[in-house]
């Protein structure tokens, strides 16, 4: 259940485009929402600021302020600002260390240039070491807004995995609070048999046979979704993840991604963590990243 969101701000009109999400999220999930802003350099917020921190605290706290009145107006909801002196990366993870958010929503990209926070590098970070879920949202072309009223259907990738399955729980307590639907995929790779001196061998009872376990497990998968009473379709593709899950959310017309950092390779599977980064890369929709809890023995299966 989301209860609280965290959203780190520089300012730029480019990190505001995370806000209609946090909008919609935070309505439907009656959540509060706390408005964070990083002062570390001068003329990070403003070039009449003196060149001092004091000035810069001051033109971010103003700017939060105008974004707290607005979003408790549209939400109904709790909505508070902090403003702490600290790298924008150090910043975000000590505050969701203390405040404990459900989730942390940004933007892909923000303010960039000489003494500006470049958002994409501290996304970058934070998805690499953070344990919050994590909404990163791409910025729309200028002049053009995000739709957050598209929130209606999202797309969920496994791999057959308990780690990859991990987002699960978060995916269907947000797609009950938002009325949306599920769309559970799943890629296969065509399955390549080599001998040494031999040319490569397709093998069609191998490639049916892992298709037909996907199925199945989607299937599975979809029927403890419905016992929570929420509605899911199952699609299995053949080929490349990265490809498929930008392809299938585009075609299911969903307005989200959620999948794990994590899932486990092998014969057939795909290395979750890897295709979470790619798909974050390409595709324009918003995307939910969970990092599941991974003991030392779940972390060696994954790399096998």
């Amino acid at each position: 259940m989301i209860s609280k969101i965290l959203v780190p701000l520089d300012g730029s009109e480019a990190a505001e485009a995370v806000l209609p999400y946090v909008e919609r999220i935070a309505t439907a999930a009656h959540a509060r929402v706390l408005l964070l802003a990083a002062v570390d350099r001068p003329r990070d917020w403003g070039e009449d600021t003196g060149g001092d921190l004091k000035g810069e605290r001051h033109e971010a706290e103003s700017y939060l302020r105008r974004l707290q009145a607005r979003l408790a107006s549209a939400t109904g909801n709790d909505v508070e600002i902090d403003v702490v002196a600290s790298p924008p990366a150090e910043a975000i993870l000590t505050a969701a260390e203390k405040q404990e958010p459900d989730l942390i929503a940004m933007t892909t990209h923000g303010r960039s240039g000489i003494a500006r926070w470049v958002m994409g590098s501290v996304a970058a970070k934070l998805l690499h070491a953070t344990h919050t879920p994590m909404l990163v949202v791409r910025p729309p072309a200028e002049g053009k807004q995000g739709d957050a009223s598209a929130l209606t259907k999202i797309l969920v990738p496994l791999d057959g995995s308990e780690l990859s399955a991990s987002v699960l729980p978060f995916a269907a307590d947000l797609a009950k609070s938002l009325g949306a639907s599920i769309v559970l995929f799943h890629a296969v790779f065509e399955p390549v048999m080599t001998y040494p001196g031999a040319e490569a061998v397709f093998d069609p009872g191998v490639f049916k046979g892992m298709e037909a376990g996907a199925h199945e497990f989607l299937a599975s998968t979809a029927s403890d979704l419905a016992a929570k009473g929420v509605k899911s379709d199952p699609v299995v593709v053949i080929g490349n993840a990265t490809d498929g899950i930008v392809w299938a959310a585009e075609r299911a017309s969903a307005g989200l991604i959620a999948m794990s950092t994590h899932g486990r390779s092998g014969i057939g599977r795909a290395v979750l963590g890897s295709v979470a980064d790619a798909v974050v890369r390409r595709t324009s929709l918003p995307v939910i990243v969970v990092r599941p809890t991974i003991s030392r023995e779940d972390e060696r299966k994954a790399i096998r």
